[in-house]
C-alpha cells in the first residue's frame, strides 16, 4: 500500500532500521510532503490488513523535513536528525499524526 500511494509522486522509499521508512518526494516542498505523509497517514489507518479473519488496525507516525540542495552546509545527516526529531515530536503528541521540523526546535 505504501509503495502504490507514493507511486505517483515518483518517491524513492526505503527501510531505515526496524519499524522506520525514508522518503524522499522530489519537487515537494515541507508543506506538499506533509500533505502526502498525512494522505498516506490516513489510508493505512483506514485500511486494516485482513488474515485469517482478524483484522489488524495499522497507524503510523511520519516526521517531515525539507532539504534544500542550495543551502551551504546542509547533510544527509542533519536531514535524518531532523526529520528523526519531527518523527519523535510525533510519537510524543498521541502518535498517528504527522510532524515537520518546522514545529520542532533546532
Amino acid at each position: 500500500m505504501i509503495g502504490q500511494q507514493l507511486r505517483p509522486h515518483d518517491a524513492l522509499l526505503a527501510r531505515f532500521g526496524g519499524e522506520e521508512f525514508i522518503v524522499a518526494l522530489p519537487g515537494l516542498d515541507m508543506d506538499g510532503a506533509a500533505a502526502v505523509a498525512d494522505t498516506l497517514r490516513r489510508n493505512l489507518r483506514d485500511a486494516p490488513c485482513v488474515s485469517n479473519d482478524i483484522e489488524v488496525r495499522i497507524t503510523a507516525s511520519f516526521g517531515v523535513h525539507e532539504i534544500d540542495p542550495q543551502a551551504a552546509g546542509s547533510s544527509i545527516d542533519e536531514a535524518l536528525l531532523r526529520a528523526d526529531e519531527a518523527l519523535y515530536r510525533a510519537k510524543a503528541d498521541g502518535r498517528d499524526c504527522v510532524r515537520t521540523s518546522a514545529n520542532v526546535p533546532a
